[in-house]
């Protein structure tokens, strides 16, 4: 009879246990941002039973597009404190950017018919150049972006 009671006891131990973890299950990063750089909107809090929800959401006021002839079109561009560069592939080549001044460009790297925003220019006023390199010392790509 004992028995019979811890036995029960467990199973009602368990589903509460299990009916307090219940919930929508969570996405991996590169399912939340397609593995690119998010701009975070604020979190929803609409009832407090509820768990808040992050959406993500990108502020891009230009696009450059890497063409197959190794220039940048626009190889100058504006954008806003706060927003991004939409960086488009559309080289036969695998492409990395890089900038000697800025850490919007760091780690980014498309394939070929890719793209991907960068992390979010910061500093009005500042000038960011970024460039790619063939063959080094042989630059293919390179422009700038102004910060307003």
């Amino acid at each position: 009879m004992a028995m019979k009671s811890l036995e029960f006891a467990g199973i009602i131990g368990i589903a509460v246990l299990t009916s307090g973890c219940g919930g929508p299950m969570p996405l991996a990063p590169s399912q939340l941002n397609n593995e690119r750089a998010p701009v975070q909107a604020p979190m929803s809090t609409e009832s407090s039973a509820s768990a808040p929800t992050l959406t993500t959401q990108y502020i891009s006021d230009a696009t450059v597009t890497l063409q197959p002839d190794g220039t940048a079109s626009p190889a100058v561009v504006s954008v806003a404190a706060g927003h991004t560069i939409l960086m488009v592939n559309n080289s036969s080549q695998y492409v990395l950017i890089r900038s000697s001044n800025c850490s919007q460009f760091s780690s980014m790297g498309l394939q070929p018919g890719d793209e991907q925003h960068t992390m979010p220019f910061r500093v009005a006023g500042k000038t960011c150049n970024y460039y790619a390199y063939r063959n080094y010392p042989n630059e293919i790509y390179n422009g700038s972006v102004k910060v307003y």
